[in-house]
């Protein structure tokens, strides 16, 4: 909005009962959803001039449009709270739970305003023992939420929000909470999504150097052993994005009764990272690779 350009957050509020139809036309000519995140765009980099009542304002507007289209902003709206003084937090937070309920037709997708809270909260004001009981009661509304079916607000999103926690939380704090929320996804229930899914997230992890949650997924046998073995090859495939690859290999080595072929896999990877990493003994392993078809991995 050129309102926004000029640094008129105003006369652009005053413009959005306008603007927003609360609906989409799929020419993208009438569009609700699009002024409402260019003013939350603009609050985020000077949270300053949020008040309640524009607060208020802005949850109206965005509870007219159909959730598909603009359930990010209730992450934004959510994370934009904790930026007001500590008695319109409470109301500025009940009000947009009560709203998001009524909204968001599946309970699962109301993760996104608990989201919103625990990194607005941890931005403003950092972990401190203080408030960490509140941040528990979101962690278990969040996780007992994620049971529940929801629509909108997809598990690849999730995972990002919990690898952007962990630079803002204790260790222990975030992997607690973290392997609660990734050990607990049905992944088999994606059916063809499935391998997909797993392994964008896992590459949310690595970009924080996790490995934690591989370990515990790995673990809980949670995955059927198709799934787990596809989800193997994806990451033998992309071992060179690993933060630490010799780790990655040694959690997903097969076992004695996998086939060949993925054997051969995992072989393939372990020689280019012993290559990549001028492993001493990466030019013996590699021609010893390359003479067979079919190697026996020795334990």
């Amino acid at each position: 909005m050129l309102y926004l350009v000029a640094n008129e957050l105003e006369a652009a509020v005053e413009l959005l009962p306008s603007v927003n139809t609360g609906r989409r036309r799929w020419t993208n000519a009438e569009y609700g959803a699009d002024p409402i995140k260019d003013i939350l765009n603009f609050l985020m980099k000077s949270p300053e001039n949020l008040t309640l009542d524009l607060f208020n304002i802005l949850l109206k507007e965005i509870s007219k449009i159909f959730p598909q289209w603009i359930w990010s902003a209730y992450f934004s709206l959510a994370r934009l709270s904790c930026h007001l003084s500590k008695s319109e937090v409470v109301e500025a937070q009940q009000a947009i739970i009560k709203t998001a309920s009524k909204v968001f037709k599946f309970p699962s997708d109301n993760t996104a305003v608990y989201f919103g809270f625990l990194k607005g909260t941890l931005e403003v004001e950092g972990y401190s023992s203080s408030q960490s009981n509140q941040l528990v009661t979101w962690f278990y509304t969040i996780k007992d939420l994620m049971n529940l079916k929801g629509c909108y607000v997809d598990i690849v999103w999730i995972m990002e929000q919990i690898a952007n926690l962990k630079a803002h939380l204790p260790n222990d704090v975030w992997e607690k909470f973290s392997i609660d929320i990734y050990t607990n996804i049905k992944f088999s229930e994606y059916k063809y999504k499935a391998r997909s899914i797993l392994e964008q997230t896992l590459l949310h992890l690595w970009s924080v150097n996790d490995l934690t949650l591989l370990k515990a997924l790995i673990e809980s046998n949670n995955l059927p052993e198709h799934l787990q073995y596809d989800f193997y090859r994806s990451i033998w495939k992309d071992i060179h994005l690993a933060p630490k690859p010799y780790d990655v290999l040694a959690l997903t080595k097969p076992d004695l009764k996998a086939t060949s072929i993925l054997k051969n896999e995992f072989i393939e990877s372990l020689c280019r990272v012993m290559v990549e990493h001028q492993h001493p003994d990466a030019q013996r392993m590699q021609i010893y690779y390359n003479q067979y078809d079919e190697l026996a991995i020795i334990y």
